[in-house]
């Protein structure tokens, strides 16, 4: 049995990829980082929309983590 930490790591690691591979490159810039069963994205980007698509990408492999959305907008 997978536990849930194991799971969280697992899921960084995917949401890392997912933006790593994203066609928008300040995506591939931001950070993910997990913290008691959430995931943190962090970083900066010039307009809400990438704030938004970085996020909803994350949030596409999050699984029951809650999803904490702290990028800058310039």
């Amino acid at each position: 049995m997978v536990s849930t930490i194991d799971r969280l790591e697992e899921t960084v690691v995917v949401a890392r990829q997912l933006l790593q591979n994203s066609p928008i490159g300040e995506l591939r810039f931001l950070q993910i980082d997990s913290d008691a069963g959430s995931l943190h994205i962090t970083g900066r980007v010039c307009c809400f929309y990438h704030k938004q698509l970085a996020q909803e990408t994350v949030r596409s492999v999050a699984e029951g983590f809650q999803v904490v959305n702290t990028v800058d907008v310039d």
